[in-house]
């Protein structure tokens, strides 16, 4: 759980850095959105109990399965840009990215089992077909945006449903 609230804390700061550069703001911006994922997983980890020692089996499992749709994920991304930028439509790149991203969402949440997961994948992939009709470039700006705060909100969904997870 602990590891699952620092990877996704570090991709929201990702992509809340990349909502920030595509709105053109200054460089000192740049700090806030990392800022903020950092207070937030702060607070998430805070009364965490320590993470469970894994079976090996387990373990082992579950790196395959992590490993393998995240493979997936990113030939849906190459698959989704070459399909964009060959139709000459830049601004789509955000939301293929978040499309993707939250398609890969789904089976882990089911096979790992991570509920929160479930709101992070609908979301993503919500956020990236509403970033497919906004126009111009405010599409890649609000569909990093948008991801960043569903990857928080799935930060602190994971730290409140981890002494649900712990006690079984």
């Amino acid at each position: 759980m602990r590891s699952s609230i620092v990877i996704v804390g570090c991709v929201a700061a990702l992509w809340g850095e990349i909502g920030t550069l595509l709105a053109h703001l200054p460089l000192w911006d740049l700090l806030q959105p990392a800022y903020i994922c950092w207070a937030t997983a702060k607070w998430s980890l805070q009364d965490l109990p320590p993470d469970p020692v894994p079976d090996p089996a387990e373990s082992r499992r579950r790196r395959r399965l992590v490993a393998t749709w995240t493979a997936a994920e990113g030939m849906g991304i190459l698959i989704g840009l070459s399909i964009a930028l060959n139709l000459g439509d830049v601004h789509a790149v955000m939301p293929v990215i978040a499309i993707a991203v939250g398609l890969h969402f789904l089976p882990l949440a089911r096979y790992l089992p991570k509920p929160a997961y479930y709101f992070t994948g609908i979301f993503l992939t919500g956020a990236g077909l509403v970033g497919l009709a906004l126009p111009g470039p405010l599409t890649g700006m609000c569909t990093a945006w948008a991801g960043a705060v569903i990857l928080l909100f799935t930060m602190m969904l994971i730290a409140l449903d981890a002494p649900r997870l712990v006690a079984n």
